[in-house]
């Protein structure tokens, strides 16, 4: 009996030491393997040139581009929040917010759509981590007269001596300092100021001192990230001067045509070319949109034409030797062969647009300075380097351009007058959008970066409810622009203004594929798409304004003023 019990106990020893190794195996954390998200569906019916096809997919088959999610560039994930190519973060968060206007068209008159960079919550973050210092009065004189002392050994504006107000010390050694009027002024280690914001008017400045960003009632002022400037001025009989680059820019105003009907009217100057373009105003979603109007329609055969896949064709349309090509040659190529005229307008969308964004850069002063040489905001995130525009990319703006040519031929055939919900139909998942002119973005993390003609966007989530603001997957950029994967929020008013870009590039590529077919290798057309003359989209519009070039000139001038009117209120005794 002893030995037996002797025996049992040693074998319920071992059983309860085996129970516990199991048990201590499977409360071990161990990693959990995490499906990779499934890329969204398209199915595409083969498209066809009729009412019937404008609202459905496009075919998969040779020279037709599928909707599909656009892979990154560099092999990893982009789904969620976004961390594509490789980018650098200009150090810390700063705990001063910065205004950073936001410039869109709205119904005549740009409106700022400034806001401060980071949310209260985030800021709760930060401090909890970096614990900012508020000084008590005693300390935040001291400081400010110890502030004061060193920007007297400064030049300029920022010799000037700050008033008295609350100090608040970071541990980058920044300063915040809020006056008792409520004016606040973030300044660097150095006493120089890197941004100043009243209730009505807020700037931001380089290192160097030179205004990188400016916002008062009447003007807007942004700096991109490769030394693009863009000035907007308000004027007071209700038209819009924006001047893009010394010879550069457009004036904008409102026009009664004979029958009643509002539209706005745009005069541009392009290094000495005048034109003009059409905008019809619309609401949606609250916001009042301006919607492209075409100069013309073209035959229903030059849609027809264009739409429909090619024998492959080389079109050689870009001068080897261009500057603008010769800075973009590891960002963009043309495609050796054309299997369709789209895919054509593509190429020719994306190489306008680098143009023009290329002279914007080289029009402006010399004395302007990069931000990517200058980081501006120190949550201010950039890409290190290019992420090229591939076939992929270019197949899906095509697929975009084919939509917009069957749009276009519902018009011409007299089916559709004006599309007011173009950009409601384009903004599904996926639809991709070429950036075509500088814009300040906010990005993940209450971080912001910047965009430049040419960089591409993916739509990624529609507005909620009844918002203006869409978010969008950064498919393409150029260093020193928003990184490759980058989240980022975009207005609905920016993206009609890519959109209204793109069918303005479309219709004058079908410009130049209508007088060059048939010469010097350009595909020939048939007939019926170039006998008939183009029929004006309206009728009674005035020509261009006369005023337009010679304002955009003497804009300089409104500008220095505007700056003189901000530096004498930051400086201005309390």
């Amino acid at each position: 009996m002893r030995m037996f019990l002797k025996r049992w106990c040693a074998v319920a020893i071992a059983v309860l030491g085996l129970a516990g190794s199991i048990c201590a195996q499977t409360t071990t954390t161990t990693p959990k393997v995490v499906p990779a998200p499934k890329t969204p569906s398209h199915p595409s019916a083969a498209a066809t040139l009729h009412p019937g096809s404008t609202s459905g997919g496009r075919s998969n088959g040779a020279g037709t581009p599928g909707r599909r999610t656009l892979p990154s560039n560099n092999g990893t994930s982009t789904s969620g929040g976004g961390n594509g190519a490789n980018h650098t973060v200009s150090g810390a968060s700063r705990h001063g917010s910065t205004i950073t206007p936001r410039l869109s068209s709205i119904y005549g008159a740009h409106r700022s759509t400034a806001s401060p960079t980071g949310s209260s919550n985030s800021r709760n973050k930060i401090d909890s981590v970096e614990r900012a210092s508020v000084l008590p009065p005693a300390e935040s004189r001291a400081a400010l007269q110890q502030l004061n002392a060193t920007r007297s050994h400064l030049t300029g504006w920022n010799q000037r001596p700050l008033p008295q107000g609350d100090i608040t010390v970071h541990p980058n050694g920044d300063t915040t300092l809020t006056a008792g009027d409520g004016r606040r002024y973030q300044l660097r280690e150095n006493g120089t100021i890197v941004s100043f914001r009243s209730p009505d008017q807020s700037v931001s400045y380089f290192a160097s001192g030179q205004v990188a960003s400016l916002h008062t009632a009447a003007v807007d002022v942004h700096t991109g990230p490769h030394g693009e400037r863009t000035v907007v001025w308000r004027r007071p009989d209700q038209s819009v001067l924006v001047r893009t680059g010394r010879h550069l820019g457009y004036l904008e105003k409102p026009v009664t045509l004979p029958d009643n009907r509002r539209v706005i009217q745009r005069t541009y100057v392009t290094n000495g070319v005048v034109f003009t373009r059409t905008f019809e105003p619309y609401s949606y979603h609250g916001a009042v949109l301006l919607n492209y109007v075409p100069e013309g329609y073209f035959a229903p055969g030059m849609y027809g034409w264009v739409y429909y896949p090619w024998k492959p064709v080389a079109i050689a349309f870009i001068p080897g030797n261009a500057p603008w090509y010769a800075a973009n040659r590891d960002y963009f190529a043309p495609s050796p062969l054309y299997q369709s005229g789209y895919s054509w307008l593509a190429d020719f969308d994306l190489s306008d647009v680098l143009s023009k964004c290329f002279d914007q850069q080289s029009a402006e002063d010399s004395s302007v300075e990069a931000r990517s040489a200058q980081p501006l905001l120190e949550n201010h995130i950039s890409a290190e380097v290019n992420t090229p525009i591939t076939p992929t990319i270019k197949d899906a703006i095509a697929g975009e351009i084919r939509d917009q040519l069957a749009r276009s031929n519902l018009a011409a055939s007299g089916s559709a007058n004006s599309i007011h919900t173009e950009l409601a139909e384009s903004l599904q998942l996926d639809h991709v959008f070429v950036v075509s002119s500088s814009l300040e973005v906010n990005a993940r993390d209450d971080q912001t970066c910047s965009l430049s003609g040419g960089d591409v966007l993916q739509l990624a989530s529609t507005p909620e409810g009844d918002g203006t603001i869409a978010q969008a997957r950064v498919a393409s950029s150029h260093r020193a622009d928003c990184p490759a994967g980058e989240i980022v929020a975009v207005s609905l008013q920016d993206l009609q203004e890519m959109q209204n870009d793109l069918r303005a590039e479309m219709d004058a590529g079908l410009r130049k594929l209508r007088d060059n077919q048939g010469r010097d290798g350009w595909p020939t057309a048939p007939p019926s798409a170039v006998s008939p003359q183009p029929r004006p989209a309206m009728d009674g519009l005035p020509p261009a304004d006369p005023q337009a070039g010679e304002l955009i000139e003497a804009q300089q001038h409104e500008v220095a003023e505007a700056e003189a009117s901000v530096v004498a209120n930051a400086f201005a005794a309390n």
